[in-house]
């Protein structure tokens, strides 16, 4: 028999391509993964956009300075991120919570494993698309926004006979795009054991994954709760389920103080983040070996 049984790449075929093609493969047979998070941001665009002229017709009648009224449509783009981010979290969870499942309910498990793809490189491959795949289009998504959204609200701004960059006058380009950049490491290192947990759960329940990887914690919180009095369960759970957009300190420089070195960083010194990335390997490991003894529903 000539069937590759262990997953061994073909000959000309390493694993970073393999990779590449089975992450290739998950977006296109999950297109909501790049249509959802570009859907909102246009939907974003457009309301806020509206909202920006005639935010700026109140605020001039009101007499607020041009430094006031550059901070307030600098709070829109920062609430594009936050949507945009947020459809990319709500978008990773509920696939994460079918990748395993999916396959073995319509029964493709069999054609895939009949190929040469190793179980390793499909389960990470699945793991990559909301910890990797998302984040970055989120960002991109994020940053094609706030541009096509300043691009409408200066030249409104024009038309009105304002200054040229009164959008810019409280972030530098730079700072922006590494805000982006740090935005993707962070959401990602910090997200990593909650999609983890969701991948795991996908590839052993028989029905309602998402129901089982959200009912264990909040069960565990629940016993915890009346248990002990206490909810650092839920507390670590959340931190984690948000991505702990709390660790960023980009406050300072969306209100155009000083963007110092210290003020964007990874916060690489965090002993729960790193807990919570060793978590999520050995979560995935598991689901690796779990999906060798997988079969179909």
């Amino acid at each position: 028999m000539n069937r590759n049984i262990a997953g061994d790449p073909p000959k000309g075929y390493g694993w970073a391509r393999l990779l590449y093609w089975s992450v290739q493969r998950e977006l296109w047979e999950n297109r909501s993964v790049i249509a959802a998070p570009v859907g909102v941001a246009v939907v974003i665009i457009v309301a806020l956009t509206v909202g920006a002229w005639r935010l700026h017709g109140a605020t001039v009648g009101a007499g607020l300075k041009h430094t006031e009224l550059s901070e307030l449509f600098s709070a829109m783009e920062d609430v594009i991120g936050a949507l945009v981010t947020l459809a990319a979290l709500v978008i990773g969870i509920f696939y994460a919570s079918g990748a395993l499942y999916n396959e073995r309910r319509d029964r493709t498990i069999l054609f895939w494993k009949s190929l040469p793809v190793s179980n390793i490189v499909t389960v990470v491959a699945k793991a990559a698309v909301p910890l990797v795949v998302l984040p970055l289009i989120a960002a991109i998504a994020t940053l094609a926004a706030q541009i096509v959204f300043i691009g409408l609200v200066e030249l409104y701004l024009i038309a009105k006979g304002l200054s040229l960059g009164l959008l810019w006058q409280h972030d530098s380009e730079w700072a922006h795009l590494r805000r982006l950049a740090i935005n993707i490491v962070v959401l990602s290192l910090w997200s990593a054991p909650i999609y983890a947990w969701l991948l795991l759960v996908s590839g052993w329940a028989r029905r309602a994954p998402f129901l089982w990887a959200f009912g264990l914690p909040v069960g565990a919180m629940i016993f915890e709760r009346l248990a002990f009095g206490s909810n650092h369960v839920g507390q670590i759970f959340m931190r984690h389920l948000l991505g702990g957009l709390g660790q960023i300190s980009v406050k300072a420089c969306a209100q155009g103080e000083n963007c110092s070195e210290s003020a964007l960083k990874i916060p690489f010194d965090q002993t729960q983040l790193w807990a919570g990335v060793a978590v999520a390997v050995i979560l995935i490991s598991v689901a690796i070996l779990q999906r060798r003894r997988a079969a179909w529903l």
